[in-house]
């Protein structure tokens, strides 16, 4: 099993984070080394999905589907990928701004698929980190 968590404060209203964060090509955009394609949101949230490609030096390394299972306003959303990972964004009022956190769990299928992932978990959680460095600065400057 493989989980970690994540939070910053964005000099933002609540709102304009959510609003932000609910489409996947901007929350994803940010993440160095990340292709997002084929972004489909639906009216609700629920139901929205994209296709990412993960990438080094022009080659695919991983990709799938990221589904939006869970949405609610201003609060809460939640994507699951067909390669495993639940992603569970939270928001929240904090000093005039908002408290984003971002929660991954994976459980692997098997022994092998445990061993790749706690072998990637590091560089996944230095990749996250720039990730939200990015989108705080992307973030604040539409606020």
């Amino acid at each position: 099993m493989a989980m970690f968590t994540r939070t910053i404060t964005v000099n933002a209203p609540v709102e304009t984070v959510f609003t932000f964060m609910r489409d996947p090509a901007k929350r994803w955009g940010a993440r160095r080394h990340l292709e997002v394609s084929d972004v489909r949101m639906t009216p609700d949230g629920v139901g929205t999905t994209h296709r990412w490609k993960g990438k080094m030096l022009g080659i695919t390394l991983m990709s799938g589907t990221n589904t939006c299972t869970e949405l609610v306003p201003s609060k809460r959303l939640v994507e699951r990928s067909t390669t495993g990972p639940v992603w569970t964004w939270t928001f929240g009022p904090e000093s005039g701004g908002t408290r984003m956190t971002v929660d991954m769990y994976d459980a692997p299928a098997n022994w092998a698929a445990s061993a790749v992932a706690n072998i990637t978990l590091k560089r996944s959680e230095s990749a996250l980190d720039l990730m939200l460095s990015e989108l705080k600065v992307r973030m604040e400057a539409e606020a």
